[in-house]
């Protein structure tokens, strides 16, 4: 536009020079639009790395508590939350032995000392040792449990509960319940991962008999946010 001088009358205002022009300006602004685009595509998938990050070390949200206990007890459970023994304090939870003699404030256990390896992610049928059980409930795990005298049909029914979603999640039999059924849980918080003074929340529920809505209410608050912030998919079946 520095050349209007030049520009040619009226008639011909549609030559090719005066076209030229406009297209290197439409260029530029295209240009422009181009990188303040890729600019802020850029800023949303740095966000969706940040939120697919928290989501894979555990997730970012703190549970519901209140809403775990109000579903619990309406089942007629009793469910304790508490922070967790440590073996030596103030911060040793691993134990030198499967064997090692330990104190549990929850029953069954939802968190504290432990032996340094985890038991196998799966559904059993003999009793596990809740030394190991512990450390998979460090790394994020909830544990279903059930007494000796439980009815094979209650089994079979937390069997498909696990069976529904594996990963994070195992079975086994806690003779001491009787006839009574339980679930439990390790959780920390995301901003203290790596803490090694932190023990974070135990959750134990015992109960009655298995009701699913509650199970599942449990299970969903505190799957994968284990005060270690192992990937949930880190859990999966048989490892």
């Amino acid at each position: 536009m520095a050349k209007k001088s030049k520009t040619p009358t009226p008639p011909r205002r549609v030559q090719a020079p005066r076209r030229r022009s406009d297209s290197r300006g439409a260029g530029k602004d295209d240009r422009r639009l181009l990188l303040l685009a890729l600019f802020a595509a850029s800023g949303v998938i740095m966000l969706v790395g940040v939120v697919a990050f928290l989501g894979f070390v555990g997730g970012g949200d703190q549970p519901d508590d209140e809403r775990v206990t109000e579903a619990m007890r309406a089942a007629g459970c009793t469910i304790e939350h508490v922070e967790p023994n440590a073996y030596r304090e103030p911060n040793q939870v691993h134990i030198p032995s499967l064997d090692t003699k330990v104190t549990w404030n929850t029953d069954p256990p939802g968190g504290g000392a432990h032996f340094g390896n985890v038991a196998i992610w799966n559904f059993f049928d003999e009793p596990v040792n809740p030394r190991l059980l512990v450390h998979n409930e460090e790394h994020g795990g909830v544990v279903l449990w059930w007494g000796k005298d439980v009815s094979e049909d209650t089994i079979e029914q937390l069997r498909s509960f696990y069976e529904e979603e594996p990963v994070s999640m195992v079975g086994t039999p806690y003779p001491k319940l009787g006839d009574k059924v339980a679930i439990s849980a390790w959780t920390g918080d995301p901003t203290r991962y790596g803490e090694g003074s932190y023990l974070g929340i135990a959750h134990s529920a015992t109960c009655p008999r298995f009701d699913e809505d509650a199970f599942r209410i449990f299970r969903d608050a505190y799957r994968g946010k284990g005060p270690e912030g192992t990937p949930i998919e880190a859990n999966a079946p048989n490892q």
